[in-house]
C-alpha cells in the first residue's frame, strides 16, 4: 500500500491554504466562473447518476456526464488552480453520494464508490503535473485523455478487486461448507 501511494502521490491541499485561495479567488471572474462550472456539472452530474435511464441522459450518455465530465472539470480547473480543485472533487464526491442516496442499489453503490476515487486521484496526483507544461491544444487533448485513463484505470482496478474480494468469500464459503460436510453431518446422514 505504501508503495501504491508513493506511487500516486496523494497530496490533499492543507485547509488553510483551500480557504486562502477560495478567498483570494472568488470575487474574481475566474472565481465566479470556478463557482458556476462547478455548480453546473455538479448539477448535471447529480441528475445523470439520479436519473440514469431518463431521455437526456440517455441522449448524453450516462458515462459522460456522471463520471467523465467531472473528472474532466477537475483537471482543467487543477491546471487553473491547484488547490480549488480538491474542493470541487470534494463537492462532485458529495453529489454522487447524495444521488446514491436517492437511487440505492448495489450496482450504484459500486459505480458511486470508484467515481468518488477517481475524483479525489484527479484533484490531487502529482503524477499527472506533466501535462499541464505541454503548449495548447496538447494539454487539453492531454487531460482529456487523462481524465478517460484515469477513469478507466480506477474503475478495472476497482472491479477487479471487488472481483477477487467475491471470489475470497465464495471460496472460504465452500471451504466452510466442505469442512462441515467431512466432519460435521456423519450423525444425519441416513446411508
Amino acid at each position: 500500500m505504501r508503495r501504491i501511494g508513493r506511487l500516486l502521490q496523494l497530496r490533499p491541499p492543507a485547509r488553510d491554504a483551500v480557504k486562502r485561495n477560495a478567498n483570494k479567488e472568488i470575487h474574481t471572474q475566474t472565481g465566479k466562473m470556478w463557482a458556476v462550472i462547478t455548480g453546473v456539472t455538479a448539477l448535471a452530474m447529480g441528475y445523470a447518476m439520479a436519473q440514469p435511464y431518463s431521455p437526456v441522459v440517455e441522449f448524453f450518455g450516462g458515462f459522460a456526464l456522471g463520471s467523465f465530465s467531472p473528472m474532466l472539470v477537475v483537471l482543467l480547473i487543477r491546471k487553473w488552480n491547484r488547490t480549488l480543485a480538491f474542493p470541487a472533487a470534494i463537492i462532485f464526491s458529495a453529489v454522487a453520494a447524495i444521488a446514491l442516496l436517492t437511487n440505492f442499489y448495489f450496482d450504484n453503490a459500486l459505480i458511486t464508490s470508484f467515481v468518488i476515487m477517481t475524483l479525489l486521484i484527479g484533484a490531487t496526483s502529482d503524477r499527472l503535473s506533466f501535462i499541464y507544461k505541454w503548449k495548447p491544444p496538447f494539454d487539453y487533448i492531454g487531460l482529456t485523455v487523462a481524465a478517460a485513463a484515469v477513469f478507466f484505470l480506477i474503475y478495472f482496478a476497482f472491479m477487479f478487486l471487488f472481483l477477487a474480494i467475491v471470489l475470497f468469500i465464495i471460496g472460504i464459503v465452500l471451504l466452510i461448507m466442505l469442512i462441515r460436510s467431512i466432519f460435521g453431518g456423519r450423525r444425519y446422514r441416513q446411508w
